[in-house]
């Protein structure tokens, strides 16, 4: 009997996302399941075989394919410095902003986080979301129609990240 559940792990984006980021073709990954779901599905019955084995296949490529078109948005670290006075949305604990900020609607829009920054929390105007650690590491989420990113203006730099749509 075949691991099933192993299989439907080579289907989670997650999985695909890090196949791409290694260099490994998302073609490359259907043929390894093809071979892998062919042995699995051996039997004494070779019609049942091919007809299960072509069945299989397609759903995989099916899979593929959608996944292929999904929109996916990350946060994406530039490796620059800087910083914003003001115009927060809000901020969150960490060195890394969070995935949960990051979608269609904020596409484009600007994280500055810091590892060590025991102050500078917005404060004014009240942010719409905010942290709770206070622990030195956190980010905030700058509103993208405020956010001028040639000019920099705060004294405090720490990592710019953008949010970004990106695809399998």
């Amino acid at each position: 009997m075949a691991n099933w559940s192993f299989v439907m792990q080579l289907f989670d984006s997650t999985t695909l996302l890090a196949a791409k980021d290694a260099g490994i073709p998302i073609s490359v990954l259907v043929a390894i399941l093809s071979i892998f779901l062919a042995i699995a599905t051996i039997s004494k019955q070779a019609p049942l075989r091919v007809l299960l084995f072509g069945g299989i296949t397609t759903i995989c490529l099916m899979y593929i394919f959608w996944a292929s078109t999904r929109e996916l948005y990350q946060w994406v670290d530039t490796k620059a410095l800087g910083d914003w006075v003001g115009n927060d949305e809000g901020w969150t604990d960490g060195g890394q902003p969070l995935p949960l900020y990051c979608d269609r609607n904020r596409e484009g829009n600007v994280a500055t986080c810091w590892r060590n920054r025991p102050e500078g929390y917005p404060a004014n105007p009240p942010p719409m979301f905010t942290g709770s650690i206070r622990n030195g590491a956190w980010c905030a989420y700058k509103l993208r129609e405020d956010t001028n990113l040639v000019g920099a203006s705060g004294r405090a730099t720490g990592r710019i990240f953008i949010c970004a749509r990106v695809s399998l």
